[in-house]
């Protein structure tokens, strides 16, 4: 039974490569069936739910895993990510934390970390790790698209927009990051680089009108008043249109998605 487990995480794997996740998935759950102790298949069985949404069911892999691996800290990690997902952000502290006691220089977990502190309203402490996670890997532009959402509420305009930029060479399509950047400009009065940078965020997600109504108070600054009349009569449509399960909130702060998700920047205090 063992060697069949094996062959069949082995399959798994390979179709986990291939992108067949239903396949990897049957391939991972035959090996957990064929021998309990096949942790790793277990482990992939969550990260496979996981990529498929399905982040309960990966809880449960996960949980199951830690119960026979507590010093795994990848598993904790991925629980982690899960119940992020779920908005349990307390819980996920909770498991980052486990993880940075298994391996303190876990950098992922130290970010993840910060992106809890931030939804949990601990935004200085989140600003400080956050701080110290790019001193020692300034290379790591994932931790300077959260950093920058915490300098933008804070008010630190310019701030937030290095830290933009140096996110944006990496993921220039990132319609959050876009946007911030467009909106940072205009509190700095470059209205110019707002209106660029909002129709850059306009053309990755052309169907949000808060956008339109954003780069309107930029191209009315600019004097260009019958652009701005137009992108006002588009966003009204828009958001007219929007089922009320889907109207924007321009001040939710969905910015601290670490998949590179769509969302609107958070409101500056």
């Amino acid at each position: 039974m063992a060697n069949d487990a094996e062959a069949a995480f082995q399959t798994g794997r390979q179709l986990a490569l291939e992108e067949d996740l239903a396949g990897a998935l049957a391939a991972f759950e035959h090996a957990v069936a064929s021998d309990a102790e096949q942790w790793k298949a277990r482990l992939n069985c969550g990260l496979i739910r996981q990529r498929l949404g399905d982040d309960r069911g990966a809880l449960n892999d996960f949980d199951a895993v830690l119960k026979n691996k507590p010093n795994l800290p990848e598993a904790w990690y991925s629980c982690a990510i899960s119940r992020k997902r779920l908005n349990d952000f307390e819980r996920a502290l909770s498991d980052c934390d486990a993880a940075l006691r298994l391996r303190p220089a876990y950098k992922e977990a130290g970010h993840l970390r910060c992106i809890c502190l931030k939804n949990l309203g601990q935004e200085e402490t989140a600003l400080t790790e956050l701080n110290e996670l790019l001193t020692s890997d300034p290379g790591f532009t994932e931790g300077r698209y959260d950093r920058a959402t915490v300098l933008y509420r804070n008010g630190d305009f310019r701030g937030a927009i290095a830290d933009l930029d140096a996110y944006l060479e990496g993921r220039p399509w990132h319609y959050g990051a876009l946007l911030l950047r467009g909106l940072a400009s205009h509190y700095i009065n470059d209205e110019a680089a707002a209106v660029q940078f909002l129709s850059r965020a306009i053309d990755v997600e052309p169907l949000k009108g808060s956008t339109y109504a954003r780069r309107a108070m930029s191209l009315q600054a600019l004097g260009r008043e019958a652009e701005a009349a137009d992108d006002l009569a588009r966003a009204k449509s828009l958001m007219s249109s929007a089922s009320p399960a889907r109207v924007e909130n321009p001040c939710h702060d969905s910015a601290t998605e670490t998949d590179g998700s769509s969302s609107d920047p958070p409101s500056h205090h």
